[in-house]
């Protein structure tokens, strides 16, 4: 394996891997008009961060002692112990190779991608036929032998599946593009009732399963989730596709149809009072202190489950007014955040957390996914409203349009006509503030190396909890991929705009 590492991860490395409620007000000056002093190298760092976090995210698919295509939430065994395999967050890292699949420019690349992918297919594969507690492809983790996990956990978890599905759904697009629609049928979806491809039992799983309680992706509530939700709808619509396109128009139809009914459920958690998207309904078991209602997972729910229409797209007012209220309750709660010389604001999973990386009856911490999360957030904003004709000022999103172009002259009710002055200034507010999100992790990352864990304290900013957490790994990819975006512009091109 080390062989391998050195020959072929390196030209990959070269060219996919840098493709692409109220409280104290927010300190503007600090948090985003400082970056003019902090972001001078926030180029180079990206790019040599982008490939650290992929030779990092490699060390743990199929470490020493683990089957091919397992894929480890971490390398710590013990305080805490995350030498498992996640459905969620494999499926989340192996998104990133499907990139680099799809982005692969030579042979040697190609190749070792399809390696990790056909390793991660087949360990999925014996996943789903594997007995397990759950009784189904719900179960939320395995031994990184592929044994089942038999302890006691929150279980099912059917954010998994879902996004397991659109891992493959997205490796399909490109493998049919290639013209290998042969391989897709006998390996990823066959169409058969029950399948034994991955995609199709996955898919399967979910229309039949969506509206069941099951516990949430942080593993603490049993109810019905936004975040899986999101990530179920998105699913649905995207199998429906492939499945059309396979010929199988009667379960493209069922996809659907579930699709359907499940938007109008998504539909219950606004709550129009509390101006935010509600993560838990139902609630059955599991922690009962989130008293906000306010929760990260919402923000990801939207990042994971957006299919390009208006539903609770990143640009709704409804996802606006909750990004922003998270941003505040976060500001307020960690006074790490309140170091005014320093911008960006760690954000954490909710403000009532009291898992600090080792105990759950500690003090919650910013972790890097979370705080990553919402750099890709801010960056997703511009690069949408950058092809909007106009953006229209309401009441919910007034306070982050304000925030980001705190001198622009807009007031609730007017649009603001693309190529103006207010337009320019809040898509490159936008984009400041993703990079103070950045920066943020920079200062708590290990810079020497590129080593991030799974939290900052609140604090004193060190790192805490599980080391090398690979869904840190693949949240910095994801959110700095966003970031590149950029119309005419790539990663590499992009003029420093916050300079003066």
């Amino acid at each position: 394996m080390q062989r391998l590492y050195g020959r072929l991860i390196k030209p990959v490395l070269l060219t996919w891997a840098t493709m692409g409620f109220m409280g104290a007000q927010l300190p503007v000056q600090a948090s985003i008009q400082s970056l003019q002093f902090f972001n001078g190298d926030i180029e180079p760092w990206i790019r040599m961060q982008s490939q650290r976090s992929i030779s990092l995210l490699i060390k743990n698919i199929h470490p020493e002692g683990s089957a091919p295509g397992a894929v480890v939430a971490s390398p710590s065994r013990v305080n805490p112990d995350y030498w498992f395999h996640w459905t969620r967050d494999a499926a989340l890292v192996m998104q990133i190779f499907v990139s680099g699949y799809a982005n692969s420019k030579t042979p040697e690349q190609k190749n070792y991608t399809t390696s990790l992918l056909r390793n991660y297919l087949n360990f999925s594969h014996a996943n789903q036929l594997t007995p397990n507690p759950s009784g189904g492809v719900g179960e939320p983790k395995f031994n990184v032998d592929g044994s089942a996990f038999t302890g006691p956990w929150g279980r099912p978890q059917n954010d998994g599946p879902a996004l397991r599905a659109l891992t493959f759904l997205h490796w399909a697009a490109t493998l049919i593009a290639e013209g290998r629609i042969n391989f897709v049928r006998e390996y990823l979806y066959d169409g058969q009732s029950p399948s034994r491809t991955v995609i199709k039992a996955d898919l399967d799983y979910v229309a039949s399963r969506w509206n069941e309680p099951d516990f949430d992706l942080w593993e603490e509530v049993k109810g019905r989730h936004f975040h899986t939700r999101m990530v179920q709808r998105r699913a649905l619509l995207e199998g429906a596709r492939l499945a059309e396109l396979l010929g199988d128009t009667q379960t493209a139809e069922w996809y659907r149809l579930n699709a359907l009914t499940l938007s109008r459920e998504l539909l219950r958690h606004w709550n129009p009072e509390r101006r935010i998207l509600i993560a838990n309904l139902d609630v059955m078991a599991g922690h009962a202190v989130k008293t906000s209602g306010l929760d990260t997972s919402v923000i990801l729910g939207v990042l994971q489950g957006e299919v390009g229409d208006p539903f609770f797209a990143p640009t709704s007012d409804q996802v606006v007014s909750t990004a922003f209220s998270l941003q505040r309750a976060f500001y307020n709660l960690y006074s790490v955040n309140r170091l005014n010389d320093y911008p960006g604001i760690g954000i954490g999973r909710y403000p009532e957390d009291r898992y600090d990386g080792y105990q759950t009856n500690g003090s919650g911490n910013p972790w890097f996914l979370t705080t990553l999360a919402f750099a890709q957030y801010y960056f997703r904003l511009a690069n949408l409203w950058e092809k909007a004709p106009g953006i229209l000022v309401s009441e919910w999103n007034y306070p982050l349009l304000q925030y980001v172009a705190e001198d622009a002259s807009f007031v609730v009710g007017t649009k603001i006509e693309k190529g103006c002055e207010d337009f320019n200034k809040i898509l490159t507010g936008l984009r400041k503030a993703g990079d103070s999100f950045l920066l943020r992790v920079r200062m708590h990352m290990d810079q020497q190396n590129g080593f991030m864990s799974e939290q900052f304290n609140r604090d004193s900013g060190f790192m805490q909890g599980a080391e090398h957490l690979t869904w840190s790994y693949a949240s910095f990819l994801t959110a700095v991929w966003e970031r590149a975006k950029v119309p005419t512009r790539s990663l590499l091109q992009r003029p420093n705009t916050f300079r003066k």
